[in-house]
């Protein structure tokens, strides 16, 4: 790990992956801080998943992409999710094979969605299916570390921390990261 400063942000991430717990962290603030930074050197990239939004583009383009995220850690269908309940199925299926990346030392999942307000766009259904993803299934995995993290701070601190539907309780742990 070469990371310097941040030793609460360490801190908590360090609780998170040692937690017996299933843990849904946000990570939240603004842009060029070093969310994905602090995130990507903290694991050393070992995740069990990693995928990002993409900055002004549609729902198409999103799928898209995190499909190719779904075939890098190992799906086998080819073929761009109809929707968003479809591709968070999919990763369902990578997340439960038994050759997954592990954190070595505690033999947690991490997942780690990055720009997750771009995800989300017009009529995509995302949120409704990020939130049926987690509280069906991956709110009782004891060795899941989901992360979220996205520089629209107002969309994070809106449709996530501020949530009373779906998310409402389910946050275990938030990171606001300030500049240096």
């Amino acid at each position: 790990m070469a990371l310097i400063g941040r030793e609460k942000e360490q801190d908590l991430l360090e609780q998170c992956i040692l937690s017996k717990r299933p843990e849904f962290l946000v990570i939240y603030g603004r842009r060029r801080v070093g969310k994905t930074y602090l995130i990507k050197e903290y694991f050393n990239e070992r995740f069990s998943f990693y995928s990002t939004g993409i900055p002004s583009k549609k729902t198409h383009d999103q799928l898209k992409a995190f499909n190719e995220s779904l075939i890098d850690y190992g799906d086998e269908i080819k073929t761009i999710p109809k929707d968003w309940f479809e591709a968070f199925r999919r990763l369902k299926g990578i997340l439960e094979k038994d050759d997954i990346i592990r954190d070595s030392a505690s033999g947690k999942r991490i997942v780690f969605l990055d720009e997750v307000p771009w995800m989300d766009t017009a009529r995509s259904d995302f949120k409704s299916a990020f939130d049926f993803f987690w509280n069906s299934w991956g709110s009782s995995q004891k060795d899941m570390l989901l992360i979220v993290c996205g520089s629209a701070t107002s969309w994070i601190i809106k449709n996530i921390l501020s949530d009373t539907g779906g998310f409402y309780n389910r946050i275990t742990r938030k990171m606001h990261l300030a500049p240096l």
